[in-house]
């Protein structure tokens, strides 16, 4: 082999040895792209098996079966990125939808567009659910 040769194999592995292993990439970086035509079949909330998050003034919570969580924005990214896989049926698609509790106020806004900004920076769509 030529230095030009050893130099290249040596290289493609130092290039290659920089980039995450399978097992550090987050598991959200596996799950397919949101199922269109499943979602759109949709009527009811009962029949959305993938994260549904409700957007307050005070934070977020991430509701999946059997599970409430209140979250603020940092806590809801890592809670996402940690869920199992078979917690995507629809794809990378979330649920979202504002507390209609209380009046919707200026930090519920604000909550909105940071949450839009957080699930935009990892490729997770999010459908608006209107307020139950």
């Amino acid at each position: 082999m030529n230095m030009k040769m050893i130099y290249a194999v040596v290289l493609i592995g130092v290039v290659q040895s920089c980039g995450p292993s399978p097992k550090e990439r987050p598991l959200i970086d596996s799950v397919p792209p949101p199922n269109d035509k499943a979602i759109r079949k949709i009527q009811d909330y009962r029949d959305w098996h993938n994260p549904f998050i409700m957007v307050y003034a005070e934070g977020y919570a991430l509701e999946q079966p059997r599970k409430d969580m209140m979250l603020n924005l940092d806590e809801l990214q890592t809670a996402l990125l940690r869920l199992p896989l078979n917690s995507w049926p629809l794809g990378k698609v979330v649920a979202v939808q504002p507390n209609a509790i209380s009046p919707k106020e200026p930090q519920q806004t604000d909550n909105f567009f940071a949450l839009r900004k957080m699930l935009q920076s990892h490729g997770i769509r999010d459908e608006d659910w209107p307020p139950a």
